[in-house]
């Protein structure tokens, strides 16, 4: 008997897609992985990419990837990411919040990712130092309201979006509070 004989192989492709600046490597807008054209589309706005590109996943690519293939028992077949700022910066602790750091085509890139998408997701964190970013993308996301969402867990931390870089089994999706969180960016 041969390895073949007690052995089932599978095997799937993922098309993968990142959109850079011509102008600046270091600006990612987008990035996709699609396993089954088929299915829904997920979109996460996120903080910042990290080093992901068309070849190459990160941890948070990874987590993401991850639940969405799990999520509602195998709903979703395309997983694109987009952020608040466009620059790739592994430590957003580094992140200055300056306008360069956003990217010159980076709002066109988030309206054409949430245009195409089945289900919105939110989750750039908790972080109070891009209040003005925030507010310009929610502007982005409001005709979208219905379709917006974030990572939740039982920890009672409704006020705060998850990142996904501690996204794990125990998450779900819940509807977002958008006038919650658009009012927030309002407050000092």
């Amino acid at each position: 008997m041969s390895f073949e004989d007690f052995v089932n192989c599978h095997s799937m492709q993922i098309h993968t897609k990142a959109v850079f600046d011509k102008q600046n490597k270091l600006m990612r807008y987008s990035l996709t992985r699609t396993w089954d054209e088929s299915k829904k589309k997920a979109t996460l706005v996120l903080l910042n990419p990290c080093r992901a590109n068309h070849l190459k996943s990160d941890y948070i690519l990874a987590r993401c990837l991850n639940f969405f293939i799990d999520y509602k028992k195998g709903n979703f077949g395309s997983l694109e990411l987009v952020n608040l700022f466009a620059l790739m910066e592994p430590d957003s602790t580094k992140l200055k919040g300056k306008e360069c750091e956003v990217g010159e085509h980076n709002d066109e890139a988030i309206k054409l990712a949430i245009s195409n998408a089945d289900i919105i997701i939110v989750g750039w964190g908790s972080s109070k130092r891009f209040k003005w970013r925030i507010k310009e993308v929610l502007d982005l996301l409001e005709p979208y309201k219905d379709k917006l969402f974030n990572f939740c867990d039982d920890s009672n931390r409704k006020d705060i979006l998850i990142h996904p870089v501690i996204l794990a089994e125990r998450h779900w999706l819940e509807k977002l509070n958008f006038e919650a969180l658009y009012e927030w960016t309002t407050k000092d």
